[in-house]
């Protein structure tokens, strides 16, 4: 390998000594490429630009992956390659003329005063800063207490007080606080109070015209954690395998039953969950008995299915039913019907949804 220098820095041959150099979301961004959001310390997940035309419908769950340790991209999709090869198949030119391109998006040449000028007002006020979690309402944490609704839906108090569930006067709802590698990163509000079938609320009335069921926190990261996964990590020390549901209170009241290898996804299911769950040797997907829920199990078995061992859990019958609808003796014997997807050929199934109907 050919040793070179330039302004006193050590050089080599291609690109490598831009490693750790480059502002990677300038580089994507000025290259046309939506960027998402962060995923880990290295990985930048973006919409893909379709770069091999494969994407029939778009990238609306982002499918291209940016490594900023290996400097090198790879689409589900699309394919792979170097962070040169990525310029050149955007810009086109040759080797040389990308590394140019590179060195612009790097520390070692701002493309412009005001690059620059963003460089070390980030230094200056990290992210963190600037976008802070909102203050819990006051006294809420302190609040861990039986309310009727962590009653009926089956929550035993140990769990209450280890995931913190409290009660909200002001908003006349329950507070779910997610906390997701070891620090607190937002809560969603579960309105209670309802008149003439719609949820009300003084405080959300001041927003909105219409109040959610739930309202989460500003910039709530539903998209790329998980519930419970600082607790499920810790199961899998005993246990193999993980239980994926879809809400929170759901896995709540599984923990209850002694279940702490479960998590939930707030809702749809994501690339970067699959991400999350990929080294598990086992994921057991429960799906809720509705159409949002046979989505989500298609979503699982397109992301998760080619990474590891995956299985479905018949859905409890009964509209909009999960597994909370379940006494504590029932959910086992779901558990034992758990199919693996590889299985479902070989059972005649046509469909996700008759994996209600397996005996």
């Amino acid at each position: 390998m050919t040793r070179r220098f330039r302004r006193g820095v050590p050089l080599y041959s291609g690109f490598q000594y831009l490693k750790g150099r480059l502002d990677a979301e300038s580089l994507l961004e000025d290259l046309g490429i939506d960027v998402a959001y962060r995923l880990g310390k290295n990985q930048i997940m973006c919409h893909c630009p379709d770069l091999g035309g494969a994407h029939a419908n778009g990238d609306a769950n982002p499918s291209f992956g940016y490594n900023e340790e290996k400097m090198a991209w790879n689409c589900f999709v699309c394919g792979g390659g170097t962070v040169t090869q990525l310029v050149r198949l955007i810009r086109g030119g040759s080797e040389e003329d990308a590394i140019k391109f590179l060195e612009m998006h790097s520390d070692l040449t701002p493309s412009s005063p005001n690059d620059l000028t963003a460089k070390v007002q980030l230094i200056m006020h990290p992210i963190e800063e600037v976008n802070p979690i909102p203050e819990y309402p006051r006294g809420a944490l302190n609040k861990f207490t039986s309310h009727p609704y962590f009653l009926e839906r089956g929550i035993s108090q140990n769990v209450i007080e280890e995931m913190k569930l409290c009660f909200d006067e002001a908003h006349c709802g329950v507070i779910i606080p997610h906390f997701f590698g070891g620090k607190l990163t937002g809560w969603q509000t579960r309105h209670l109070a309802m008149l003439d079938d719609v949820y009300i609320c003084d405080v959300c009335e001041r927003e909105k015209e219409v109040v959610p069921k739930y309202k989460s926190t500003p910039s709530f990261p539903k998209e790329n954690t998980l519930y419970n996964y600082d607790g499920m990590k810790m199961a899998l020390r005993e246990v193999d395998e993980a239980i994926v549901v879809e809400s929170p209170m759901t896995a709540c009241y599984l923990k209850t039953l002694g279940y702490n290898n479960v998590v939930a996804t707030f809702g749809q299911f994501n690339i970067p969950h699959a991400a999350l769950l990929m080294a598990i040797p086992h994921v057991l997907f429960w799906p809720d008995n509705d159409d949002a829920g046979q989505k989500n199990a298609a979503r699982i078995i397109e992301y998760l299915s080619p990474l590891t061992r995956l299985s479905l859990i018949p859905v409890v019958p009964g509209e909009k039913s999960d597994a909370a609808n379940l006494s504590s003796d029932e959910v086992p014997d779901y558990l034992e019907k758990a199919y693996s997807y590889a299985l479902f050929p070989m059972l005649g199934l046509a469909s996700i949804g008759q994996i209600a109907n397996v005996n």
